[in-house]
């Protein structure tokens, strides 16, 4: 999956990679928390790729909603783009309340 990250982000050597590694870690965490599972399965490791990405490009701009700078405006979209929410909607489990006293 690190290849894959850098890849996308064009980086081509081993400098980030512990931050690289950092940020699919909280992917991975995202991923389990949003659909309540255990384990990221293999059908959802592109996903958490995508998740990095969306990550690493937010450094430095969390907690931003909107920049101005020369006459440049940027506005910051919050949370994970659709699509991203829409593949772990498929595998969201059900948390049933009360289950975790059974």
């Amino acid at each position: 999956m690190l290849d894959n990250l850098k890849t996308l982000l064009g980086i081509n050597d081993a400098k980030q990679d512990a931050l690289l590694t950092l940020i699919l870690s909280k992917a991975s965490q995202y991923i389990l928390n949003r659909c309540n599972i255990t384990t990221v399965p293999t059908a959802l490791e592109s996903v958490q790729v995508d998740i990095a990405v969306v990550a690493y490009n937010r450094l430095g701009t969390e907690g931003e909603t909107s920049r101005s700078e020369g006459g440049l405006s940027t506005a910051f979209a919050k949370g994970m783009p659709k699509a991203i929410n829409d593949e772990l909607s498929m595998f969201a489990q059900v948390r049933i309340i009360g289950e975790e006293d059974a």
